[in-house]
């Protein structure tokens, strides 16, 4: 973390001497960006189905499973597909096997989820192709998929990746994550974590080279002092100011 935040902070200073926002120094498309996913966190079906009622206006939705018995988690995507239409994705952050997660990602197809994050523990390519390749979900790694040198023993293993700045240290880091990514026919999420307009904007500068976003951290943050990044129904605005384009928030 602290090395993606230096990096950052050089690109944000690089941009300023130069006059020019990042997207700019890197040659990208300030329109082609996507629209972000809205995450509803872990937490039994009843809760979850609360959390629902309050963003089911965001058009794609990141809803978190790896807890609780398998039949509670089918029956609260079902319950969401019953009242929600737009866009799902699960990430099950790790919280099955690959016995499970293939039985789980099979009930699951009947409801039009986009993708699943990371099903199976770190560490376990094989098993990860071998839910990849029982199911007709696509599979995006996050935990296994840490930095450029992680995507080879992935290749095969997994449909994509998902890019964070802060494990891959930064712009540089996730730069060569998706160059790889893409040199080895995988797809390209790029997300964050629960963090500030700060980081979150810096990711967002690169999601025109991404096929999936997961930019909700500014979201998740109770009076973030900072603005950057904005959402137009989902769909990230980059700021056209120098550097990273961050500023101070206004006072509430």
């Amino acid at each position: 973390a602290a090395r993606a935040g230096f990096d950052l902070a050089l690109h944000d200073l690089i941009g300023k001497d130069l006059g020019k926002p990042l997207y700019a120094l890197l040659g990208l498309d300030p329109t082609a960006t996507p629209v972000t996913s809205f995450t509803i966190g872990i937490a039994d079906p009843e809760t979850t189905l609360q959390k629902l009622a309050q963003v089911r206006d965001h058009p794609i939705l990141k809803v978190k499973l790896g807890a609780g018995s398998a039949s509670e988690q089918i029956e609260t995507i079902a319950e969401i597909r019953r009242r929600y239409r737009g866009t799902v994705r699960i990430d099950a952050n790790e919280g099955w096997d690959a016995e499970s997660a293939i039985a789980i990602l099979r009930e699951l197809e009947r409801y039009e989820i986009e993708l699943c994050e990371q099903p199976i523990a770190a560490g376990s390519p094989e098993q990860l192709r071998a839910v990849s390749e029982s199911v007709a979900i696509p599979i995006v790694a996050d935990e296994d998929a840490l930095t450029a040198s992680d995507l080879p023993a992935l290749r095969g293993c997994v449909a994509g990746v998902n890019v964070k700045l802060a494990k891959a240290g930064g712009i540089r880091g996730a730069l060569a994550m998706i160059r790889t990514a893409r040199a080895m026919g995988m797809r390209v999420m790029i997300g964050c974590m629960v963090e500030s307009a700060i980081a979150a904007t810096a990711a967002a500068h690169l999601s025109p080279l991404a096929d999936w976003a997961d930019i909700d951290g500014p979201f998740l943050i109770a009076d973030d002092p900072f603005d950057g990044v904005r959402y137009a129904g989902g769909k990230l605005v980059l700021p056209d100011a120098p550097g990273l384009g961050v500023r101070e928030a206004a006072p509430a």
